[in-house]
């Protein structure tokens, strides 16, 4: 059980939201992560590592959807949020009207372990909304031709 004590010596950094939804016609989408909680008890800088990933039950795929991404993260007393850039791909292939990837923050092998912090939510999902659906409208239409006395259905 954590009790108040460890609690207000802890900092806690994660992802500001748990889904980020981005039109794949988009060049990117922005993701954040931030000092939560503990803001004021940060007395050093604090490096995490936040990377792209695909996980079996993600749809979309690195190199074709998105450019993969494993990038280091300085949050201090000045700077409590960091913004990462992660580009999406514009492809022309019909697709589900949504792909997914998953964001995920980890300790960086560069941090002192002095500190307390913990990270949560230390993952995230980005949903793809795809833009070449226009054609997922279309309704089967049976259209009957009549040339003399046949029926044709095309």
């Amino acid at each position: 059980i954590l009790n108040y004590y460890y609690l207000s010596k802890v900092v806690i950094i994660g992802f500001d939201e748990a889904e980020y939804t981005v039109m794949e016609s988009a060049a990117f989408v922005t993701v954040t992560a931030a000092v939560l909680d503990g803001d004021n008890i940060i007395q050093r800088q604090i490096r995490v590592m936040l990377s792209t990933a695909v996980l079996p039950t993600d749809t979309a795929t690195a190199t074709t959807d998105f450019t993969p991404l494993t990038t280091e993260l300085v949050l201090d007393q000045n700077n409590l949020t960091a913004l990462v850039n992660i580009g999406i791909i514009n492809d022309v292939f019909l697709e589900d009207p949504s792909e997914t990837f998953t964001l995920n923050l980890v300790r960086s092998p560069l941090d002192s372990p002095d500190n307390m912090v913990v990270l949560s939510p230390d993952t995230a999902t980005v949903i793809i909304q795809d833009n070449d659906c226009e054609l997922c409208n279309l309704h089967v239409v049976t259209l009957k031709m009549y040339e003399g006395m046949r029926t044709r259905v095309v």
